[in-house]
């Protein structure tokens, strides 16, 4: 689940050393994706700034979507201004995983073109897109954040819902626990739905 992803993401085991350079422009020049994407993953957890050239100009050249994704969270964990033009761009890409891995990747930055940038894919046709667009104006102190949460809990789509049980997992905020109740107590909710809330509630019992 989404949930689980996270808690991976934070609490996983030791990552790898990132490779040097010259090793990872090789990398990333393979045909293999699966190679390419967990070379990305290990820049990810430990980035370097000489990666970071490397990085930045595979951008325009990545043609597979989940490698485009991990590639741009590679470069953002670098939070380095240098690259901003071009990360912005992919906010808008095609590909709902590159968008959703761009507004993550922009999280913990703190400069006024993200904010609006990132703020305005509160509107994408994406629910996991408008969802971590969500997460990031929570995190912010947006009051009008938890209406949209709401407004995505009550939507007829369980992807929506789905996507607003995912926000609240993320921000962990007190306003959070009665609206998990609230999908947990609905008969007609969607079984996906409702497990991911149970594991949201169980996070954050022990949280």
């Amino acid at each position: 689940t989404a949930l689980d992803q996270i808690a991976a993401r934070l609490a996983g085991s030791a990552p790898e050393d990132p490779p040097a350079a010259e090793s990872l422009r090789l990398t990333l020049r393979s045909g293999n994706e699966t190679e390419r994407r967990e070379v990305l993953a290990r820049c990810v957890t430990s980035p370097r700034i000489s990666h970071l050239p490397v990085l930045t100009s595979h951008l325009t050249v990545e043609g597979s979507p989940p490698v485009l994704a991990a590639l741009v969270r590679a470069v953002l964990a670098h939070r380095d201004e240098s690259t901003l033009d071009a990360a912005l761009k992919l906010l808008y890409h095609p590909d709902a995983r590159v968008r959703a891995a761009a507004v993550e990747g922009f999280w913990e930055w703190e400069h006024p073109r993200v904010h609006k940038a990132v703020l305005d894919r509160r509107g994408d046709p994406a629910p996991r897109v408008k969802g971590d667009a969500l997460v990031f104006a929570v995190l912010m102190d947006r009051r009008a954040a938890a209406e949209q949460v709401r407004s995505m809990l009550a939507s007829d789509k369980p992807w929506v819902r789905l996507a607003g049980v995912y926000v609240l997992g993320r921000v962990r905020r007190e306003w959070a626990t009665p609206l998990l109740s609230a999908v947990l107590a609905d008969p007609h909710q969607a079984p996906v739905v409702k497990d991911l809330a149970r594991e949201v509630v169980s996070s954050l019992s022990v949280a």
